[in-house]
């Protein structure tokens, strides 16, 4: 059977087995997992052996690109469980006419580079994991009377549209998709600072449990420099941890000035995700 019924504690379990056995941490992102609903589109496959869960791989759209991420029991490998999910998954990718794939394994696991690489998948990029841990860096964090931040709004919509085509790696097109599609993402909060009236810069939060996820972290370029990035950072930090809440993001390896950033505001790297481009085609 491959369609996930939607077992959490069965996907929970199985992913401490792995992660116990590899010495490893996966990234399922449950932050998006737990709101996700069974009348939705197909994302998430399985294979059980009797009753017991042995293999689970999850899909996770992002504009025009879609991230993959599973696992297979210590005890099922080498018996063809992830390439057999990973076929199925591939058909749902191409009717949803994704551009590009992505295959995440952990940069420490040995067992899953060997299979995105047998898979065909050449590698892409590295990123940390990182979790806010040092108190002491938030302290008296409040924006100084130059700048507010708030919620965002309606109106917001170009200017954030705007910004991260500048700031990251995508298409007009791919900014405005996943604007849309984060704006009705259950438990994501956009925010928004604002310095003279203008707006510099905007992030989101994406709460689940007690986990806060902050992404789409962004400043206008010609604002940059100007320590309002560290001040937004940490105010936000700051909010989401007085509601007791493990706050964490990620940033790209490559990327020393962000992970400069995130460490003066108290984060450190946890665990490094590798990131491999699959071509539809291969399998």
């Amino acid at each position: 059977m491959l369609r996930c019924q939607y077992n959490w504690t069965q996907v929970k379990q199985l992913q401490q087995r792995v992660e116990a056995a590899d010495h490893i941490a996966l990234k399922l992102n449950w932050d998006t997992l737990l709101k996700r609903k069974e009348n939705e589109d197909q994302l998430e496959f399985a294979i059980w052996d009797n009753k017991n869960m042995i293999a689970f791989l999850a899909l996770y759209p992002f504009g025009d690109k879609m991230e993959v991420s599973g696992m297979v029991d210590p005890d099922y490998r080498r018996l063809g469980h992830a390439t057999t999910l990973l076929k199925e998954a591939l058909t749902t990718i191409h009717n949803k006419g994704f551009s590009e794939i992505l295959l995440i394994t952990p940069s420490k696991s040995s067992s899953g580079k060997a299979f995105v690489e047998a898979s065909g998948g050449s590698f892409s990029f590295s990123e940390h994991q990182m979790k806010f841990l040092d108190k002491d860096a938030i302290k008296d964090a409040l924006p100084n009377q130059s700048c507010q931040i708030r919620e965002g709004k309606l109106e917001d919509r170009e200017a954030v549209i705007s910004m991260n085509v500048l700031n990251f790696d995508c298409t007009r097109e791919e900014a405005e998709n996943w604007y849309d599609e984060q704006q009705q993402e259950e438990g994501s909060v956009l925010y928004v600072m604002e310095t003279k009236q203008e707006i510099a810069g905007s992030l989101r939060v994406s709460t689940s449990q007690n986990e806060s996820l902050i992404y789409g972290f962004s400043i206008f370029p010609h604002l940059q420099g100007q320590g309002l990035g560290r001040r937004f950072l940490r105010y936000i930090v700051a909010q989401e941890a007085m509601q007791g809440r493990e706050v964490l993001l990620e940033v790209a390896v490559t990327n020393d000035k962000a992970q400069h950033l995130y460490q003066a505001c108290g984060f450190q790297s946890v665990h490094v995700q590798d990131y491999y481009r699959l071509d539809h085609h291969l399998l």
